[in-house]
C-alpha cells in the first residue's frame, strides 16, 4: 500500500512538473514572438532613418554632421543611451567635442537637440504609427519608463501622448 501511495505522490510530482514546463514554454514562445516583433519594428525605423539620411549632403557639410548626429541618437534610442556622453561616444567623439561641434552648426545645447530629436521621432510614431502603444513608442524612443516619457512629452508638446493620439473633433 505504502508503494501504491509513493508512485502516486511521484506521479502527481511528474504531472506538475510537466504542466510547469508547459506554462514555461508558452511563455517563453510569447517572449520570443514579442521580442521579434519589436526588432521588426526597430529594423523598421533604422532603415527609415537611413532613407532619411542618403544622399541630401556632401561629406564635411554641416548637414553631414547633423545627420550623423541624428543617426547616432535613433541608433543609441533603442538601447536607451540618450545622453550626451553616449551619444558622443557612438560617434568616436568626445562629450566635450561633441558639444563643441554641435554648437557651431545649432542654436541649442547638445542635450536639447537630443531631446528635441527623441521628441520628433515620437510625434512622428505617434502620428504615422497608431498601432503602436504609448509604451511601445516611449521604448522606440529611448525611455524605459512611461511615465517619464509621457512627462517630457507633454512638456515639449503641451499634450499628453494619449490626447496627442486623439481625433481633432474630440480634443
Amino acid at each position: 500500500m505504502e508503494n501504491i501511495i509513493s508512485l502516486f505522490v511521484l506521479f502527481i510530482l511528474l504531472f506538475m512538473a510537466i504542466g510547469f514546463i508547459l506554462f514555461l514554454h508558452r511563455r517563453n514562445c510569447r517572449l520570443i514572438r514579442l521580442n521579434k516583433k519589436l526588432q521588426a519594428i526597430v529594423d523598421k525605423l533604422k532603415v527609415e532613418n537611413s532613407r532619411e539620411v542618403e544622399g541630401s549632403s556632401d561629406e564635411g557639410r554641416p548637414d553631414d554632421f547633423k545627420q550623423r548626429v541624428v543617426m547616432a541618437i535613433n541608433e543609441n534610442m533603442a538601447t536607451g543611451q540618450t545622453d550626451v556622453s553616449s551619444i558622443a561616444s557612438s560617434m568616436g567623439l568626445t562629450p566635450s567635442k561633441f558639444r563643441q561641434e554641435l554648437a557651431k552648426i545649432t542654436d541649442e545645447s547638445a542635450a536639447n537637440y537630443i531631446l528635441r530629436i527623441r521628441m520628433e521621432r515620437a510625434v512622428h510614431l505617434l502620428k504615422t504609427r497608431r498601432s503602436l502603444s504609448i509604451q511601445e513608442v516611449a521604448n522606440l524612443c529611448g525611455y524605459s519608463e512611461t511615465s517619464n516619457f509621457t512627462r517630457t512629452f507633454k512638456k515639449y508638446t503641451g499634450y499628453t501622448p494619449s490626447s496627442f493620439l486623439l481625433p481633432a473633433s474630440q480634443e
